[in-house]
């Protein structure tokens, strides 16, 4: 670490910066952050609480310091002194992992999911600061033996922090299908045609791709999903309409229409997809709703008239298709 170039490298990240703030990449990405909720309580009743406050795409929100005391919490204590070490010996080495961590830290203003590659250079300043607290400062047992105590009772907090961290966000359920969505993605793979297509909003499109066997109107990444889908797949959740719902399904050639009770959490994000840019244009009537599909499903109500029936249902996902539509031999 001591020998390697880290200035070089400092002049790399900074660039790849200045390129990616002068890109038009990063303009349509930031444009996308400015999504909120502010308007969705004088449209959607019930929601009033859940569109007190503004709430972008999470890989897109800027990074704020309620943000980097909830993600380092007491791991902030040796990083300070990790950082306040690396400035004051000024070894290579150091300054490496601390322009490392300072140049993402600073481009996680503007996202701040790309503070999560700054990782590395994190722990290593958290052991400097760790090494810090477990050197001797004096040999005097008065003040040897309550800084062993500090400095042990500290990793001791590091690690049950980090566990409870690490278990609360592997329990959490939107980040693997429970259950009911197993058996929601097994009805896609074994009930549904090969080269069916499967809409929903697009957090759950890898787990149809991956483990339903079928292709996602928009996922995570791979079927990339821009405004238009967003707003259009938003709209099928917001309308009370199955008439809307089955014209989205056809613009996308989608068979099926999945949703569940995850998207509650996020329905404000949802909805705020669904009307932003709507208001003045035609067609646009279903917008205006008291009962839409979703919530009425959330209410166990699944009554729909119309083009729409029920493919598959448990307590927690949903599926729709077109009334009539052929269901594989």
């Amino acid at each position: 670490m001591r020998e390697s170039p880290w200035r070089l490298f400092s002049v790399v990240v900074g660039l790849s910066g200045l390129f990616e703030l002068a890109g038009e990449s990063l303009s349509a990405f930031l444009s996308r952050a400015a999504w909120s909720v502010q308007t969705i309580a004088q449209r959607l009743p019930g929601v009033e609480e859940a569109a007190a406050f503004e709430m972008p795409i999470a890989e897109l929100q800027p990074l704020t310091v309620p943000d980097i005391v909830v993600r380092y919490h007491f791991f902030l204590i040796p990083l300070a002194i990790g950082l306040l070490i690396a400035l004051l010996k000024r070894r290579e080495g150091d300054l490496l992992c601390l322009s490392w961590f300072m140049g993402l830290l600073i481009l996680s203003l503007f996202a701040e999911r790309i503070l999560i590659s700054a990782i590395p250079a994190v722990c290593i300043l958290c052991g400097l600061g760790l090494a810090f607290l477990f050197k001797p400062w004096s040999s005097r047992p008065v003040f040897r033996y309550p800084q062993a105590f500090v400095a042990v009772g500290l990793v001791y907090v590091l690690l049950i922090s980090s566990f409870l961290g690490a278990y609360n966000l592997g329990t959490h359920r939107m980040m693997a299908p429970d259950e009911n969505w197993q058996s929601a993605l097994t009805f896609l793979r074994e009930e549904t045609k090969e080269d069916a297509v499967v809409m929903s909003w697009w957090d759950y499109g890898y787990w149809i791709l991956a483990l339903g066997q079928r292709r996602p109107v928009v996922d995570n990444g791979f079927h990339g999903w821009c405004e238009e889908r967003l707003r259009d797949i938003g709209l099928a959740y917001v309308t009370d309409d199955p008439y809307e719902v089955i014209r989205v399904m056809e613009k996308y050639g989608a068979d099926y229409f999945v949703f569940s009770t995850l998207e509650m959490d996020i329905y404000p994000v949802i909805a705020e997809a669904a009307l932003r840019g709507r208001e003045g244009i035609p067609g646009t009537k279903p917008l205006v709703i008291e009962n839409p599909l979703y919530v009425l499903f959330l209410r166990g109500d699944f009554r729909v008239k119309g083009p729409l029936e029920v493919a598959y249902r448990n307590p927690e996902v949903v599926i729709f298709r077109e009334r009539g539509a052929d269901s594989p031999s």
